[in-house]
């Protein structure tokens, strides 16, 4: 990574079902809006791609098998979606392609973006192989489970024999129960530390039916607050709080509602009664 260049963050899991996607969306959008970073996004998985279906746009016009191909340049494959976020999407194809020449197709875009996610295949492989080489760094994502964490084991094997940087661990879907691998295990395990704990939250499925990353969706959610501070631990910062959400979160409010603006309903309502209590 050159002075002025985007950091490349390859977001790796090679389980299924571990949350890999939505992590990715949510990192990026909260890099974006919390902390106003320049963010690209770019959907890697060519087997099976699901970044678009998160995003509302799972059939993209002009798609990352055009850019490996040199159909086009990267910059036309660009989709800013409504979040503000730039994506470069794929769509669900029997298309082949050869990942090898992202690296080389990212080049024209490097000083455009001050991060660069990308989304990567769940299996071991020439594809996940291909974003550990592209990236300056990887998050891995796993989940506190016995065969995540051998799936998760087998990852940071391949990065090392290729001499990737694993960044640290996301422990995602964590419920905190007794029968789940004890956090300091699962640092001890993978010998990495862990950057953040994204708890199991019924507010990240609600998003996913709305087609919307969960830190827009619900943005004083458990998950998406945890997922700010990932974003956080990457540029060194901590996530800003609006007057709503820490007056909110102090009133216990804050859990019982999906959107700051149906809060803010509820207080001007226990404002109204409290006038009505007053004038009594």
């Amino acid at each position: 990574m050159a002075d002025g260049s985007a950091r490349i963050i390859g977001v790796v899991s090679i389980k299924g079902g571990v949350g890999k996607t939505t992590v990715t969306a949510n990192l990026g959008y909260s890099l974006a809006e919390e902390f106003k970073k320049r963010v690209l996004v770019i959907d890697a998985n060519l087997g099976v791609p699901n970044l678009g279906f998160h995003l509302d746009k799972p059939f993209p016009d002009i798609t990352l098998f055009d850019v490996l191909k040199d159909a086009v340049p990267i910059t036309e494959a660009v989709f800013v979606h409504d979040s503000g976020l730039h994506l470069v999407l794929t769509p669900l194809s029997e298309q082949k392609a050869d990942l090898s020449e992202l690296k080389h197709r990212l080049k024209n875009v490097l000083r455009e973006y001050d991060f660069i996610l990308i989304d990567s295949s769940p299996t071991l492989g020439p594809d996940l192989a291909s974003i550990m080489e592209t990236s300056d760094e990887l998050l891995l994502i796993t989940s506190p489970d016995y065969p995540t964490m051998s799936a998760s084991f087998k990852a940071v094997e391949m990065a090392s024999r290729l001499k990737a940087r694993i960044r640290g661990v996301v422990v995602n879907r964590f419920k905190g129960k007794r029968f789940e691998l004890a956090l300091e295990n699962i640092s001890e395990t993978l010998g990495l530390d862990i950057l953040a704990v994204i708890p199991e939250d019924d507010r990240v499925a609600e998003a996913l039916s709305q087609k919307s990353p969960v830190v827009f969706y619900s943005p004083n959610s458990k998950a998406a607050l945890e997922f700010k501070k990932l974003a956080g631990s990457l540029v060194g910062a901590q996530p800003r709080s609006s007057f709503w959400g820490r007056f909110l979160t102090r009133l216990g409010l804050g859990r019982r509602a999906s959107k700051e603006k149906q809060l803010k309903k509820r207080v001007q309502e226990l404002e109204g009664q409290l006038k009505q209590i007053k004038g009594e």
